[in-house]
Order: C-alpha cells, then structure tokens, then sequence
C-alpha cells in the first residue's frame, strides 16, 4: 500500500496573546483530515500572525513560499489547509497553487472549504472566484479599520494595543515611576547626553520598555521625538488632524510641556548636530549645538568676538 505524502499549511492573520494558539488548533484539525484519508503528514508549515491579503502589513510569507519550494521538489503530493482563505487571499498566489497542480502533481485539500479540482478548468475558475471575493472581503474590512483608526485619532482617543511607557494601561494616566524617567531623560538629552547612553543607564537599572524588552538607544530616541509626549495624538506617523484641520490633542495627560519636547527633539535632530562636525580652519566654541536657551529652549552657537559669547538661533 502505498501511502500519500502530505503537508500542512496553518497560518492566523493576528495572534495578540503570542501563543500561536489559532494555528495549533488548524494543526490539529488539519491532522485529523489526514487520518482520515490516510495521508502521511511530513511536514507543517506554519505563518503565525500574518495576513494574506495585500493589504496584510507582512508582504511575506517565509513558512508558505517555503511550502511552495519543497512541493515543487516533490517532498510532498498533497497540501491540507483549514480552508482556502487560510492557503490565501491573493488572486495571483492561487495561480502559483494551480501550477502546483498541473505541473507537479499536488492535491490541495481543506477541512472546511472543500476541494477545488484545480486541474479542470471549471475548478479552477471557481479557485480563482473565490480568492477574487476573499481578497475582496479582506481589503473592504481594511477600509473599515482603516476608517474606525482615522475616526478614534480625530477624537484623541489613545491607540490601542501595546501600552505606551509612561502610561498606565489604557494610555491616558501617567505612570508615576516611568513618567518620572522620561522626564530624567529629556532633561539629560537636552544637556548633551546620548540616548544610548541614557538606554544603557536604564538597561542596567533593570528598566523595560512596556512589552518587556531591553532598550536600545535608537528606541528611546525615537520615543523621546515622539509628540505622544507632549499631548498630541499621532496617526499614521504624523500629528493628527482633526475635521477642522487643527492638530488634535490627545484624550491624555502629558508627560513633557511643549518647549521641554521641543529642546529635546532639537537635540535628537541630526541637523543640529552638524555644527560638531570639524571644519577645516573652523572655529569652534564649547556647547556650541549642545546649549539651550532659558528663554525659548532653541539652540545656542558661539559667535566670534573679543571674548566667545552665546547667540540664541531662535532669535
């Protein structure tokens, strides 16, 4: 008796717990379809917390073109899904599937979407209609969020999702401890210190960023440009605005008023550190790019004289 090499091919778009409990339960499914048939599993492919569609934020899939790879060197005749969305929404991808078929021989089956026969041409043009309605309903679902996200960030709800540091959970009460560290932080950039510097002290103290990860410098930089800080609600990597068409403050309490954020953003910006920079037959004064203004917050430059004086460049 000769018994059918199978794959199978478990994929969830979002798994926000992290413990791939979605896909296990496809595996699992998947693994009774091929004990019924009885098909040998060889292999499990598995992309967890990825989409399908275009309009998924991963453009790739490793686990799924790695499935496609070895199908084509004849590891195994057959493919077992959950269903077709879970294989695919792409109409181009189903093409890549039907080539499996007709020119390699795989069988693609599904616990609860049934089975496509790719090699006929009626089949294939359901296969085809079905994505084309898949990647349909995926992009018209994009459209919605999409909409809800743009609607929440013109209020100046919080984001959610993962919580900010210096928040509390829920994103709109400081966190008494981390707040304070922020602030401890812009007053250290604004005086010259490096953000690795400043990650390393936190690293060493045991201090984690909100999902519990060490911090790297170029982290807490961009944290420290971010106008979350001052108050500001962000969308799509830009201040919001609202219907009206002025910037929308967020439903939060800040953690820096808007001249302390300003300085620090100056200070991180590589444009105002290009008076360090050495020029040949330059003249260069110490603090110079580095000290703030009392009055403003702007940058201060040396300027020749009798004796080296400051310059506020804001004014």
């Amino acid at each position: 008796m000769v018994v059918t090499k199978a794959a199978i091919y478990t994929r969830i778009s979002l798994d926000t717990e992290g413990e791939a409990l979605g896909v296990a339960r496809q595996q699992q499914d998947c693994r009774e379809l091929a004990a019924r048939d009885g098909l040998d599993v060889v292999a499990v492919f598995t992309d967890n917390d990825t989409g399908a569609s275009t309009r998924s934020r991963k453009k790739t899939r490793p686990a799924y073109d790695d499935m496609l790879r070895r199908a084509r060197a004849g590891e195994f005749t057959t493919i077992i899904a959950y269903s077709n969305s879970r294989l695919t929404r792409r109409v181009r991808e189903y093409l890549d599937l039907i080539d499996l078929v007709d020119n390699h021989g795989i069988r693609i089956r599904t616990v609860v979407s049934g089975d496509h026969n790719l090699a006929t041409a009626d089949g294939r043009a359901v296969a085809i209609t079905v994505a084309a309605w898949d990647a349909a309903e995926a992009e018209r679902t994009a459209e919605r969020v999409a909409r809800k996200h743009l609607e929440s960030a013109r209020e100046g709800k919080p984001v959610a999702g993962t919580r900010p540091f210096g928040w509390q959970p829920g994103g709109r009460e400081l966190d008494a401890k981390e707040s304070a560290l922020i602030r401890e932080a812009a007053a250290d950039i604004i005086a010259g210190i490096g953000s690795y510097a400043i990650a390393k002290r936190w690293n060493d103290a045991g201090v984690t960023t909100s999902t519990r990860r060490p911090w790297q410098g170029h982290v807490l930089a961009r944290m420290m440009k971010s106008p979350r800080l001052a108050g500001w609600r962000i969308h799509q990597g830009k201040i919001a605005l609202g219907r009206d068409g002025l910037p929308v403050r967020g439903q939060w309490e800040p953690v820096l008023d808007q001249a302390t954020h300003d300085a620090v953003v100056a200070a991180l910006s590589p444009e105002d550190n290009r008076s360090r920079v050495p020029r040949k037959n330059a003249r260069h004064y110490l603090l110079t790019g580095t000290l703030r203004c009392g009055m403003c917050g702007a940058v201060m430059y040396g300027n020749a004289a009798k004796y080296p004086t400051y310059g506020c460049s804001g004014n």
